[in-house]
Parts: C-alpha cells; structure tokens; sequence
C-alpha cells in the first residue's frame, strides 16, 4: 500500500485545480463548442492541463499507479493496450482504427482521474457537475431550441444528437437525486428539477433517455427514497410520503397530457419493431456475421463501420466486433468485477446504522450502473465522453467506500479486541 510522504496545501490547491479543469472540459465538450464558440484545440488545451495538475497533484507523495488506478480501469486499459495490438494486426482501416483508438483513449484517460480523485478524497464534486451541466443545457436549450435536422426532435444545435442531450438529462436526474439523498436537497425542489428535465426529455424524443429516466427514478424510490422513510418518525415520514404522491401525481399528469400525439410517443411505438425487424436489428444481425468472419480477434475499432458503412450504436455489437471475443471478455470483465464490488459494500452496509451514509452512496451508484448497463444495447461507451465521466463516478465512488468500509469494519474489531468487558480465558 502506498505510504503518503506529505500532504500540504499545495497537493489540494492542484487537485482543486484538475477538479475545475475537468469542469471546464465537460462545460466546453458538451455547451460552449457546440452552442457558443469554439476554441482552437480546445479538448487538447484542457485535457493537457488537466494531466499537469494531476502529476502536480501526486508529486508530493510516492505515487503508485496500481494504487491510483481502480480494478475495473485497470481492465479496460489493459483492454486498450490489446485492441492497439490486435487492431494494427487484423483491422481492414488502420487508420480508422488508430484515430478512433486515440479518441478512446483520451476519455479513458479522463475516466482513470475522475476516478483516482473520487476514490482517494471521496469527493462529490463530479456529481454536482452533472446537475450543474443539465441545468446550463436546458436553460440554453428552452432559450433556442433547434429542430435536429428538420426531424421534429429537438436539441441546442444540429451538431449534438438529441439523444446525447437527454442522456446529459438523465444524468442530471440521478444527480439531483443523489444530492436530495446525501444533502436532505427540499423534495420540492429535487421534483422540480426532475419535471423540468423530463420536459427536455420529452423535447429531445430520446427513447434511450426516457427509459433511463424510467430506471433511475424507480430505482431510487425503491432503494433509497421508501426505505429512509422508516429513519424520519412516523409524522415526518408519512408527511415525506404525502409529499412524493402529490408530486408524483402532478409531474404524472403533466407527463401524459406532453406525452399524447408527441414525437417521443410514435418512436416508441417503434422501438420493438426496430430491435427485432428494423435497422437496428439489421445491425445485430450484421454485427453477428461479422463477429463470425472474425471471431477471436476482431477487426479494430471502427471495423463495423467499415463493413456496414455506420457505427453500431450498441456496446454490445461494437465491442465484440472490434476486439473478437478475447476483446470482449477483457472489455466487459470490468463491468463483473464492478457489479461485484458494488454488491459486495452493498451486502456489508445494508440496515446498518452507523453505515447509513455508505449505504446510500453504494445504492445511487448501483442505480447509475444499471443505467449505463442499459446503455450498452444503444450507444458505444468507449467512444462517449460522457460515459467516461459517468464510469469515472461509478468506478472511484466504489473503490472509495469500499476502502472507507473496511477501515470502519478494522475499526471495529480493535475497539472489541481492545474492550474491558471481553475475557480471554
């Protein structure tokens, strides 16, 4: 285990610094390029700033990578090393192939520091950046929204695909709720928030979003919102409950009279027609017949393109199409050990009051995995900036409470070794 030489200020100010940075980069990636202006090698400004404060950060301990690096990044970035190797072996466009590796390779390593800080400080400042960005992209949204291309959906300019924009929605979602959880936020006002996101759901006709949606509320009132019910009396706590029905019924009301004759309503008319008969089954299809012609190896990143003329759009077809099934057993081993993890804090913490607070975070992230689990028949992780800030959560948000578990548990034993009242005989 790594052994802290020193700790000053100097180590906060630069991980303060990397925090702000990485901010700016999401503010810039996801708003100010797309909506405002665009910087001149701006991704590369920020992200190279962004690796400065983080080496400034560690250079004043004894800085152990294996330490820094959760296990499910570490997977994935033994997964890159290989699909670099295999993708200049076997891919049909090498240069498609490195362009799109270099891509993946920037959000993964955006990911590993989201990660490293969240795991080593426990900080919640990359969740309150997801609220905070859902809150700039709608108000910029509901101020000029763009008819995407002229198909009656939605979105800040024809440049973002509105899909991308309801998921930073979702995102937003669980982010409010994460904060009324931990920070006691008005339900009132987390409700408020939720509504107002959902609008802009409705705006985008993002199917994948409002089935996200769908997730993560259900999963919140389940997992965390009815069970903390039992901590508040019996007064506060059916008061609490009257509360969430009323404003259940309100934002319910609001949502269907919306929903009726929408966009959004027609596409999911859709959607079981387009996984079993439409292009998007097309793509499964054409994802498996490729995946056979290769079927250990793969053919590189951007190999499906290349044979089908478009990306996947699905994790689930363009992981074992890129790296074959070796690729894909390394790929989504991350995503066991991960689930394992969270299982695991979630076992130790469950009804256990003096790890209330453990217990909560586990649960929303548990909730956030599952979402982005879903995510993986619809859209391609590796290639989105965002997932990797969302697995920058989820991976250092688990490392970070499962250490902090441990140590309470450590702690625990020594106070009942070290008791007066315990005889050994």
């Amino acid at each position: 285990m790594t052994v802290i030489v020193k700790k000053d200020n100097s180590d906060l100010f630069y991980r303060n610094a990397c925090i702000v940075m990485i901010w700016c980069i999401a503010v810039y990636s996801s708003i100010i390029q797309n909506a405002f202006f665009q910087i001149p090698y701006g991704i590369l400004l920020f992200g190279g700033m962004i690796l400065f404060f983080y080496i400034m950060a560690n250079s004043g301990k004894s800085f152990d990578l294996h330490e820094a690096l959760t296990e499910e990044n570490t997977c994935i970035a033994s997964f890159m090393i290989y699909m670099l190797l295999s993708g200049l072996i076997f891919s049909p466009n090498r240069s498609g192939h490195i362009s799109q590796w270099i891509t993946c390779m920037e959000y993964l390593f955006l990911q590993i520091v989201i990660a490293s800080i969240i795991k080593s400080s426990g900080t919640d400042n990359f969740h309150t950046l997801l609220l905070a960005e859902a809150v700039v992209l709608f108000v910029v949204f509901i101020r000029n929204p763009v008819d995407y291309r002229g198909t009656g959906r939605y979105s800040i300019s024809n440049d973002v695909n509105p899909n991308g924009l309801g998921m930073a929605f979702v995102a937003g979602i669980w982010a409010i709720l994460y904060h009324q959880q931990k920070r006691k936020v008005p339900l009132i006002l987390a409700g408020a928030l939720v509504a107002l996101f959902g609008y802009g759901i409705m705006l985008t006709g993002s199917r994948k979003s409002l089935i996200g949606t769908g997730l993560v509320i259900i999963l919140w009132l389940f997992l965390c919102f009815l069970p903390s019910l039992k901590g508040k009396g019996s007064f506060i706590g059916i008061i609490t409950f009257l509360v969430m029905i009323i404003l259940v019924l309100i934002i319910g009301r609001g949502f269907s009279s919306m929903y009726a004759n929408s966009k959004i309503a027609s596409r999911m008319e859709g959607l079981l027609y387009g996984a079993t008969e439409g292009s998007r089954s097309d793509m499964y299809r054409a994802g498996f017949e490729i995946l056979k012609a290769n079927p250990l190896f793969g053919t590189g990143f951007a190999g499906f393109q290349y044979y089908y003329g478009c990306y996947s759009h699905a994790s689930l077809v363009e992981i074992p199409v890129s790296g074959g099934i070796i690729g894909a057993s390394w790929y989504f081993c991350a995503y066991f050990i991960s689930i394992r993890r969270i299982i695991n804090i979630y076992t130790k913490t469950k009804e256990i009051q003096d790890l209330a607070l453990e217990s909560m975070r586990i649960k929303m992230v548990l909730i956030l995995f599952v979402v982005m689990c879903f995510y993986t028949i619809c859209i391609i992780h590796p290639y989105q900036f965002d997932s990797g800030v969302l697995f920058g959560i989820i991976f250092g948000e688990t490392a970070y409470l499962e250490n902090r578990v441990s140590s309470r548990q450590r702690m625990q034993v020594k106070k009942l070794m070290g008791s007066k009242y315990i005889r050994y005989e």
